[in-house]
């Protein structure tokens, strides 16, 4: 079963996994999922892809970027000490906001569908997680705050804008960017709050 799940590209058998995923242990299947998850968080943090990267992009889950919803709400709940509205407040926005994506995307003629959207968008929020778990451990003055979150807000939506943007039409390239920068510049409100 191994040497039908490896790839012929560069990237690793457990993106380009073919085998029978009944068969497997769920010990197994845990470990390919988990080695996926890093394997998109790599791409999420070093944004310049190659076609086989985009192509795993384009190959959806949901565990990543539901795991990093509830790390991202988890942390701005604790943060905060408001644990119900906080953290059930961050994950309609993400969810919300990746199905406005989707259908921005979609209106303009773009071919992205609604699981590949809240795909992306769900790993390119991992950036905004850092400034929440570096403020558990540094008290950020204001200026600090503000350069360090504006900094993963950038790398939030430079890492969305490397998928997302190609799906676009050319000419409404600006139009599909907007609610992507609408979308993280809102996260990183609650960041800024919670830090």
């Amino acid at each position: 079963m191994a040497e039908s799940a490896k790839g012929t590209d560069s990237t690793s058998e457990y993106v380009n996994y073919a085998g029978n995923t009944l068969d497997e242990s769920l010990g197994e299947s845990i470990a390919r999922d988990v080695k996926e998850i890093c394997y998109k968080l790599r791409i999420v943090l070093f944004p310049r892809r190659s076609e086989s990267e985009q192509k795993s992009l384009r190959k959806w889950d949901l565990w990543g970027p539901m795991v990093l919803c509830v790390i991202l709400a988890s942390l701005i709940s604790f943060k905060t000490g408001k644990a119900e509205s906080i953290f059930g407040s961050i994950f309609m926005i993400v969810w919300a906001g990746s199905v406005i994506v989707t259908m921005n995307t979609r209106f303009l003629g773009g071919p992205a569908s609604l699981f590949q959207s809240i795909c992306v968008m769900g790993y390119c929020i991992f950036p905004l997680i850092i400034p929440v778990v570096v403020s558990f451990f540094f008290n950020m003055g204001a200026g600090y705050k503000t350069i360090v979150i504006g900094t993963c807000l950038f790398w939030s939506i430079i890492s969305a804008m490397a998928f997302m943007g190609d799906i676009v039409p050319e000419h409404r390239r600006f139009l599909g960017t907007y609610p992507i920068v609408l979308f993280y510049v809102f996260i990183s409100c609650f960041v800024f709050m919670a830090t």
